[in-house]
C-alpha cells in the first residue's frame, strides 16, 4: 500500500474572468459588513481576494515531493471554493447579489469541477489499495479586523490523534529549522470549521485518507522572501520525513 500526497489550493488567484469583470471595476468602491468601505482593486489585492504566497509555496512543494496538485482558478470574491455549497460564506458580498441562475453558472462552471476532480483522484487511488495524505495549503492576513495574530504557520486538524502525530512532525521540524517561529495549532482558524479536509474526512474512512490544513501568515511573502523560503523548504523537509515513515500515517 502505497500512501500519495495530493495538494489543494483554493485560494491560489485573485482572478475575476472577463464576464464578471463589470462587477469588478477596480475604481468601484464598496461597503460590506466585514470588509468595510474599500475599492475593488484593493479589495482583490488583499487577502479577501486571494492568499497571498499560498499557491507559490504549494507549487514548490508539489515540486519537491512530486505530489498532486489542484488549485481553483478564480478569486473568493466570486466563489470560496473552501466552504461547502450551504454554507452562507459561499459567496462574497458581491457575488452573493448575483441572480440565483449566475450563481448556479459559477458552482457548474468553477465549484463543482474543482471539487470533483479532487474527489476522483482520491478515489482512484483508494480503489488501488493506496492511502491519501492530503495538505490544503492556505495564507492568512498578520492583521484582522484591528488585532495583530501573535501566529506565523496555524497548523489545523481535529480531535484526532494520527492528526495531532501529523502536526507535531510537522511543527516539530518547523520550530527546529527557524528559529523564533511561532506555530501554533487551531489558529487563526479552528481546523473543524467547514473546510476541504474536513469535508473529505466524513467522505473516507480514516485507514485511507489523513487531512491537515496549513496556514501561513501572509506577511513572510509580502515582507520578508527569506523566511518565506525557509518556511517552504521546512515544510517540504517535514512532510518528505512523515512520507518516508510510514507509521506516521
Amino acid at each position: 500500500m502505497a500512501t500519495k500526497l495530493i495538494l489543494t489550493c483554493e485560494h491560489a488567484t485573485n482572478h475575476i474572468p472577463k464576464e464578471y469583470e463589470y462587477y469588478f471595476k477596480p475604481e468601484r468602491k464598496i461597503k460590506g459588513q466585514w470588509i468595510g468601505k474599500i475599492a475593488i482593486k484593493d479589495l482583490l489585492e488583499d487577502h479577501w481576494g486571494w492568499d497571498p504566497g499560498a499557491f507559490e509555496m504549494a507549487k514548490r512543494m508539489q515540486k519537491k515531493l512530486n505530489a498532486k496538485f489542484f488549485d481553483f482558478k478564480v478569486s473568493r470574491l466570486l466563489i470560496d471554493a473552501n466552504h461547502s455549497d450551504w454554507n452562507e460564506n459561499l459567496f462574497s458580498e458581491i457575488s452573493s447579489n448575483f441572480d440565483e441562475e449566475a450563481k448556479q453558472k459559477l458552482l457548474n462552471k468553477y465549484y463543482y469541477p474543482y471539487l470533483n476532480s479532487i474527489e476522483k483522484y482520491m478515489l482512484d487511488e483508494v480503489k488501488k489499495g493506496n492511502k491519501v495524505l492530503h495538505v490544503d495549503v492556505h495564507a492568512f492576513t498578520p492583521v484582522y479586523n484591528g488585532i495583530v495574530r501573535k501566529v506565523d504557520i496555524g497548523l489545523l486538524i481535529q480531535d484526532d490523534k494520527k492528526e495531532r502525530e501529523l502536526g507535531e512532525k510537522i511543527k516539530k521540524v518547523l520550530e527546529s529549522s527557524i528559529r523564533g517561529i511561532r506555530v501554533r495549532f487551531n489558529q487563526p482558524y479552528l481546523g473543524e470549521g467547514d473546510c476541504i479536509p474536513t469535508a473529505f474526512k466524513y467522505q473516507f474512512s480514516r485507514s485511507n485518507y489523513l487531512g491537515i490544513a496549513i496556514e501561513v501568515n501572509n506577511k513572510f511573502f509580502r515582507k520578508n522572501k527569506k523566511k518565506f523560503n525557509k518556511i517552504c523548504n521546512s515544510l517540504i523537509k517535514a512532510i518528505e520525513g512523515i512520507l518516508k515513515d510510514k507509521k506516521d500515517l
